[in-house]
């Protein structure tokens, strides 16, 4: 008799269990019985997943402070992050950062976007040296990264291409200003720019060379020198006068045809750079180039190539 009831006994608890497992399934707007892990959030029983985008000056200069937020579009603020950022160069890590949750709920929970000020003017990051650099964060369960450069500012000229850009060569010379006595007739595609300028007692020149001038170049130097490669050069790394030679090359007013070479046009300009200036450009191909190549018995090459063009740099000296 006992185990005949035991047996109706245990029918009924599973039917019972059968029976609200089924107003669970069936009726999830009555029954909360989902628990969201990060990065998902819990709203009127369901998972929802927040988006985060990083919001970042860039580029910047050394020694400006960098402003940094993280846009969320969620329900809650209620994230803990950690943040750091990463030299590229070296892989090694320049600044890094952690905050622990301090939630704010708001009741009903609403969709919403939120800032997380990751640093703002009182409280900034300030990164010493140029390069290219990496921003990393955790934050409510997901990560993110973005790429930025700090990068060289001299007496106002900004390196920053949306401010001041150089133009592209490759574009048709007579659509960006060239001067109607240098239309198309007059120049050819094998002619040459050159960018002078002087100071006190020296000059330097920049001179739009090409490939086959390089390789001409090294085949006349031997096989008992050491080979020397142009220096490779992009925004990271670019000297501030040089980018703005650069511009300056590339805007086509006041060129004049060379007295010595008919293929050759010469744009001399007048700017306040030092004779210390123009030590420094000296200073930074040799430094760039030990860098990328080491050291050479024969000095450094005064090649470089930036943008897919090849560019040569002279120094004169005069009395």
């Amino acid at each position: 008799m006992k185990t005949r009831l035991l047996i109706i006994l245990a029918i009924v608890i599973a039917t019972l269990a059968s029976l609200l497992i089924s107003l669970i399934i069936y009726d999830s707007s009555t029954f909360t019985f989902i628990e969201c892990v990060p990065p998902y959030e819990q709203v009127d029983g369901r998972c929802i997943m927040p988006t985060f985008k990083i919001l970042l000056d860039d580029p910047i200069h050394p020694h400006d402070p960098l402003t940094v937020s993280i846009e969320k579009t969620g329900y809650y603020n209620c994230d803990e992050w950690g943040a750091k950022i990463i030299d590229t160069e070296n892989n090694s890590t320049v600044w890094e950062k952690e905050h622990p949750t301090l939630c704010v709920v708001a009741s009903p929970p609403k969709q919403q976007k939120i800032i997380y000020q990751i640093s703002n003017e009182n409280n900034p990051i300030i990164i010493d040296n140029v390069g290219r650099y990496l921003f990393q964060i955790d934050i409510g369960g997901q990560f993110l990264e973005e790429e930025f450069l700090i990068l060289n500012s001299f007496g106002g000229i900004s390196i920053d291409r949306t401010v001041y850009p150089v133009p592209d060569p490759n574009m048709p010379r007579t659509s960006i200003g060239l001067p109607s006595e240098y239309e198309t007739s007059s120049l050819r595609p094998d002619d040459r720019l050159q960018i002078r300028h002087s100071a006190g007692y020296t000059g330097v020149y920049i001179t739009l060379s090409s490939w086959d001038e390089y390789y001409e170049w090294e085949k006349s130097r031997g096989t008992e020198h050491d080979e020397m490669p142009p220096v490779i050069i992009d925004d990271s790394n670019i000297n501030p006068i040089v980018f703005d030679l650069l511009n300056e090359m590339w805007d086509f007013k006041d060129y004049e045809v060379s007295k010595r070479d008919n293929g050759l046009f010469v744009k001399t300009i007048q700017k306040d750079y030092s004779v210390p200036n123009h030590h420094g450009i000296h200073d930074w191909l040799e430094s760039e180039y030990e860098k990328q190549f080491g050291k050479s018995n024969d000095g450094f090459s005064h090649y470089f190539e930036y943008d897919d063009k090849v560019y040569t740099v002279i120094m004169v000296a005069g009395d």
